[in-house]
């Protein structure tokens, strides 16, 4: 009988205590946290001070200089755990993958470029996305892995175009990270040489690119075989189990007798006022 695995992969905390610098102040390149990512064990120690700081500021690595630093048992300080192991993976795959962005989920997504693919105007690109979780299948942390499918990327640069209206740019690809081209353009315009457009819908349309597109009736199998070949390729290591010590028995596989069982509120949905199962009545009947 063929097994049901899922896309997670369970994981523990380090066992050891992790030092952490917090500033008061908005710095570059510093993520910012609200007063309920604080970590306790900084609660603990500057409770007092801390009731003024709407906002502290943690690149999860500097601890010199900062206004305050403390211990962290990250299995008691979840928000913050889930801050600094996605910041930690983004900083792996800076140098391990072609392109890399934050998510819209606080999810990394992770760009490899498709070498068998070829296209004399662009290059495809594979996407995954990595998102740690707490407690969703099993009883502990866990990191989601997604095949995003492909996008495609032209091979010339923004310099290289001529008369290319700026509004129908979205994403581009600089230095191996995604930037939002209409929100960060002026710090991409100092070296455009180097910001390559991303083919959004706008844009294959100007330049009459054709994208391919490949129906597949049975999506598991080939899904299945994407993730684990990401897995083996990037996850299944010393280095990135050095940030988040996978379980060395990898994807969650389902008992059999779990199979085909499901909570009996699992098919309800939320409407405007309550719940409900049928969504052409009761979206009316929820809706005030």
């Amino acid at each position: 009988m063929q097994k049901l695995t899922l896309n997670i992969i369970p994981f523990k905390h380090p066992t050891s205590l992790v030092e952490f610098g917090f500033f008061k102040e908005k710095k570059a390149g510093f993520f910012p946290l609200r007063k309920f990512d604080y970590p306790k064990s900084l609660w603990s120690e500057f409770e007092s001070e801390l009731q003024e700081c709407d906002n502290l500021y943690c690149n999860f690595e500097d601890k010199d200089n900062c206004d305050f630093v403390t211990k962290v048992d990250l299995s008691k300080s979840w928000h913050f755990a889930n801050h600094y192991y996605t910041k930690s993976i983004y900083n792996y795959f800076l140098k391990n993958a072609d392109a890399v962005r934050f998510g819209y989920v606080n999810d990394v997504e992770v760009w490899l470029k498709d070498n068998t693919v070829k296209n004399a105007k662009y290059d495809t690109y594979k996407k995954y996305s990595l998102r740690v979780q707490f407690g969703q299948v099993s009883k502990g942390m866990e990191l989601v892995l997604t095949s995003n499918g492909t996008s495609l990327v032209h091979k010339k640069s923004i310099l290289d175009f001529d008369n290319l209206q700026p509004d129908l740019i979205n994403n581009v690809i600089y230095k191996n990270e995604i930037y939002d081209y209409q929100e960060q353009s002026q710090e991409l315009n100092v070296d455009l040489k180097e910001v390559f457009p991303i083919l959004g819908g706008k844009l294959l349309d100007e330049l009459t690119i054709d994208r391919y597109f490949k129906k597949i009736p049975n999506k598991y199998h080939p899904y299945l075989k994407e993730i684990t070949k990401f897995y083996s390729d990037y996850l299944d290591n010393d280095i990135f189990k050095s940030i988040i010590p996978l379980s060395p028995k990898g994807f969650i596989e389902i008992d059999d007798k779990k199979i085909l069982k499901t909570k009996n509120s699992s098919n309800e949905l939320s409407f405007g006022t309550g719940k409900g199962r049928e969504p052409k009545k009761d979206f009316l009947r929820l809706r005030h």
